[in-house]
């Protein structure tokens, strides 16, 4: 897993013709800006937000930081934009949400591998709660 603080190259790119009326690389909160992971591209009819959530790390080393900061700092920051305008966003979630996210549900090593713990599948479940909705799963279902 890439360590974006050092330079290590992750992350997504956001490709538009579309021309925003600001851009904004950071969550605006000192401790997640280090991870450089989000771009917020605002226009006039919404946010646009390309995230690549940080990983758990194979040990689950991050995982307290991911569910319990990150996501929750994350989600309520999607929540502030949406209150003026629609909130779109996309990008590497690292969550497979359910068993349909799997080739393999139910192997034992799921539940101690980063992206498919309890606690990431419940903390997505959060996120699909508070009124975001998984657009792939709307329409695939």
């Amino acid at each position: 897993d890439g360590d974006a603080a050092k330079g290590d190259s992750i992350g997504d790119i956001d490709v538009s013709n579309l021309q925003p009326m600001n851009v904004m690389t950071e969550l605006g909160l000192p401790k997640h800006d280090g991870e450089g992971r989000t771009v917020t591209a605002e226009f006039p009819l919404f946010y646009l937000t390309n995230v690549y959530v940080p990983n758990s790390g194979q040990k689950l080393d991050r995982l307290g930081y991911r569910t319990e900061e990150w996501d929750t700092d994350f989600l309520n920051k999607m929540q502030e934009f949406e209150k003026g305008k629609p909130v779109i966003w996309l990008g590497d979630l690292n969550v497979a949400h359910n068993e349909k996210d799997t080739w393999n549900e139910g192997a034992k090593h799921l539940v101690k591998s980063a992206g498919t713990t309890p606690q990431e599948r419940a903390s997505f479940d959060r996120q699909l709660g508070a009124g975001f909705v998984d657009a792939f799963r709307h329409l695939h279902q």
